[in-house]
This record gives structure tokens, C-alpha cells and sequence, in this order.
């Protein structure tokens, strides 16, 4: 568990601006984007860690203002985000629009 010390030390640390996208490479959420999740979570109930479920909550409700936009989470806590559709011509990537706004995992469940 953490104490007020380390609450204070995450919620310090945050930072203000992400400088990374939302989602790495692998669709993970980024450090930015978790860190304000975290934080949204500890401030809805003061820092005390004790009370999980409504940490969870909070962190199901937050919307997150991400370098790729909105960013919520999904019911099974995946990212929800839009997703853009970008060109390489030359040596220029280019944006040519969102190929699906606010793609959410449907939660159905792994069948594996």
C-alpha cells in the first residue's frame, strides 16, 4: 500500500504536459496519460488509498486530455481514443483524417 508520502510524491510528479502519445507502440497507455489517471483516481477520494472501488471509479469516469486527443477508458479499461489515418509521402507524414472516432474494445471477452 502506499503511503501519504508516495501519494504525494505521484501526484507531484505528474506531468502537466504529455509529451508522448497516448498509447505506446503496443496500444498501452503512455506514462502521461496513466500518471493522470492515477491521479484522477487518488484525488477523488483525497489520497486515501484505501478505497479501491471508488479509486476505480473516478478512473473509469475521467476524461483524460491526451496529445492524441480525448482519452477515456473502455468498460473492459481499454483506451478509448480516436484513431488517425496518416500518409508517409516522401519523407513527410502526413495527416489525411480519423479513421474511427472513439474506438472502444466491444468487452466481449478473450475466447483463447
Amino acid at each position: 500500500m502506499l503511503d501519504e508520502a508516495a501519494v504525494a510524491a505521484i501526484l507531484a510528479s505528474r506531468p502537466r504536459v504529455a509529451v508522448v502519445g497516448a498509447s505506446d507502440r503496443r496500444g498501452r497507455p503512455s506514462r502521461g496519460v496513466l500518471l493522470d489517471l492515477l491521479a484522477a483516481g487518488l484525488d477523488a477520494v483525497k489520497g486515501d488509498v484505501g478505497k479501491r472501488k471508488e479509486i476505480v471509479a473516478a478512473m473509469e469516469k475521467v476524461k483524460i486530455d491526451s496529445p492524441r486527443g480525448a482519452w477515456t477508458m473502455s468498460k473492459a479499461h481499454n483506451p478509448v481514443q480516436d484513431i488517425y489515418l496518416r500518409k508517409v509521402i516522401g519523407r513527410e507524414n502526413k495527416f489525411v483524417g480519423i479513421a474511427h472516432k472513439a474506438l472502444a474494445d466491444p468487452a466481449r471477452g478473450c475466447k483463447m
